[in-house]
């Protein structure tokens, strides 16, 4: 592979140009046999020798995705090199029905600002959402139709990737129906253990929060003096919900 890019970057460097290289979902190189270390050594060398390569990459686990590159850390290959990074919010309910009328409006649509607004109700404004909703309409015209795919999909992928944590740990289970049962406080977590005959110690339920949080999955907001925990997707809350 270092051959390949060295090779690569020699011929961009000739015709003064550059290629972009995304890694999607890149926190799960984490999860290889030597915990992605080879690929973040990949990484060093092409920022120190690889001008014309540039690297992508994207993830929805933030926290997690900050851990694996280790940034910070003296021990980690990226230690110290300039990195630029992009964080794509909830849009607010605003922005969600601009960006689908522009959208839609580029691919030739004339958008029905009434329908858009329905679907941003629905979808939030979770972007990965929108932009199904948004091809789905461009596709097929069917704004109704749309909200349904797209809720179907979306409740599809919320699963698969539920049934993959829930793995782990079935307590990661537990502390999310709590939260989507607006029982969203540590001490009201807890109590909600402890409804179905489960114990838990502060220690542990502290850490499986803050993974949570790390895996995007919760948010946390204080309010007053209290601190309270939401689940930011309404997808992930609607299946947990049920």
């Amino acid at each position: 592979m270092l051959r390949i890019l060295e090779d690569v970057n020699l011929f961009l460097k000739k015709s003064k140009k550059t290629m972009i290289l995304a890694v999607d979902e890149a926190q799960n190189l984490r999860l290889d046999g030597l915990g992605g270390f080879e690929f973040l050594n990949l990484l060093a060398y092409a920022y120190d020798h690889l001008p014309n390569v540039k690297f992508i990459l994207t993830g929805s686990e933030v926290g997690v995705l900050h851990d694996f590159l280790k940034l910070t850390d003296a021990d980690s290959p990226l230690f110290g090199r300039h990195t630029s990074e992009i964080m794509v919010q909830r849009f607010s309910r605003e922005d969600s029905i601009n960006f689908l009328i522009e959208g839609l409006t580029q691919v030739g649509i004339k958008p029905d600002k009434s329908r858009i607004e329905k679907a941003v109700d629905i979808l939030d404004g979770l972007v990965g959402y929108l932009v199904i909703f948004g091809y789905t309409v461009s596709q097929t015209g069917d704004y109704d139709g749309a909200i349904s795919e797209t809720l179907e999909s979306a409740e599809q992928l919320v699963r698969k990737e539920m049934e993959g944590l829930f793995e782990k740990s079935g307590n990661y289970r537990v502390v999310l129906e709590a939260v989507a049962h607006k029982m969203n406080t540590f001490s009201r977590i807890k109590q909600y253990f402890l409804m179905y005959s489960l114990s838990i110690n502060d220690r542990t339920l502290t850490n499986l929060l803050k993974a949570l949080v790390k895996y995007s999955y919760l948010e946390e907001r204080i309010e007053g003096r209290s601190k309270r925990y939401v689940i930011p997707d309404p997808i992930v809350e609607g299946v947990l919900s049920e």
